[in-house]
């Protein structure tokens, strides 16, 4: 009777049951009936043309969706592998670089990458630090002492205490770490250069390179001090035998408030138990010491927290801490536990 039926999805109208097309009325100019007219032809109304047509751009669209969502999700897949990948070797480059170091600064060369990384995440995580800073500090921490590549191995390797002019080379190894670094935009990097700089600076203001003092010192630096601090005091080194952690961290807690930030020594407190697992499991083996230079024959690694007595190596370690080993003695003009 006149009515017209429009299906705006595909762009087709009928009117009065002829088969026609009301182009005028339903506003389409320039449309082609004879275009549809192979599809129409078996159709018995307009309704039935209308439905089919609409069936069809339906089936057509959702086709069309499901492929792109298909390959959307294709896609993503594939970029968050490459990112995975990225990240991957971003980080074993890192912990490469950090062995580089280790081979320059030392004839044995253990897991002292692993056990820092996973040393600064405990700490930073107990000290309040949100997850993904925890995570990039794990990251970051072993290039804190990449700047020692521009100290000469003679210094790193002297058994004895180091005289003026070498303490002056040592000191220079956290501005030469930042300098190798770089400044980047790059928050893995930025941070690992803020570790480098600032990890030998004290919170009484005695250290170095700047003299920063109390929350001056990046909040990264003042938690890789106690971490850095940690580690040395309890691997062999070429200038002093470990301490039992329980020795190292007396030491530490000592040093609170001097050298130390009092919350960072807190917060290693809390996880020393952990810390005692990684040092466990990422222990050095002891073929991988036999050729540093250290007067302890018969010292055994692993016997370090266990049967010896806690005072007697506490001696000892004060005795060598205080005789000629002026960069390792607490409060010696070097300002610094390690070097």
């Amino acid at each position: 009777k006149g009515t017209h039926l429009l299906a705006p999805s595909c762009g087709l109208a009928v009117s009065d049951g002829t088969g026609q097309p009301a182009l005028a009325e339903a506003g389409f100019p320039g449309f082609r009936w004879d275009a549809w007219a192979g599809l129409l032809a078996p159709a018995k109304t307009p309704r039935a043309i209308v439905e089919r047509l609409n069936a069809e751009v339906l089936r057509a669209r959702v086709r069309n969706h499901l492929e792109l969502s298909y390959r959307r999700r294709q896609q993503e897949a594939l970029v968050r592998e490459r990112t995975e990948e990225l990240e991957t070797a971003r980080v074993q480059l890192v912990r490469r670089l950090a062995r580089t170091m280790e081979y320059h600064e030392s004839t044995a060369v253990g897991n002292r990458v692993v056990r820092l990384g996973h040393y600064a995440r405990l700490i930073a995580e107990a000290a309040g630090a949100k997850p993904d800073l925890a995570d990039l500090m794990m990251k970051a921490a072993p290039l804190h002492d990449i700047g020692k590549l521009g100290v000469p191995a003679q210094v790193l390797h002297k058994s004895s205490g180091l005289s003026a002019p070498e303490w002056e080379q040592m000191k220079k190894h956290a501005e030469i770490g930042a300098e190798i670094i770089g400044v980047h935009d790059d928050p893995l990097l930025s941070l690992a250069r803020t570790l480098a700089l600032t990890h030998h600076e004290r919170w009484d203001g005695n250290g170095y390179p700047k003299g920063l003092k109390g929350e001056d010192i990046p909040w990264p630096g003042r938690v890789m001090a106690a971490v850095d601090t940690f580690e040395a005091l309890t691997v062999t080194r070429f200038h002093q035998e470990p301490l039992p952690i329980d020795g190292a961290m007396s030491l530490i807690e000592r040093a609170s408030g001097t050298q130390f930030d009092p919350a960072i020594v807190a917060a290693l407190k809390q996880v020393l138990p952990d810390m005692r697992a990684i040092r466990d499991t990422y222990a050095d083996q002891l073929g991988d010491l036999v050729d540093l230079a250290i007067v302890a024959s018969g010292f055994v690694l692993r016997a370090m927290a266990g049967a010896a007595g806690t005072d007697t190596r506490m001696s000892t370690w004060f005795v060598l801490c205080t005789s000629d080993r002026k960069s390792t003695r607490l409060n010696s003009s070097h300002t610094d536990i390690s070097r």
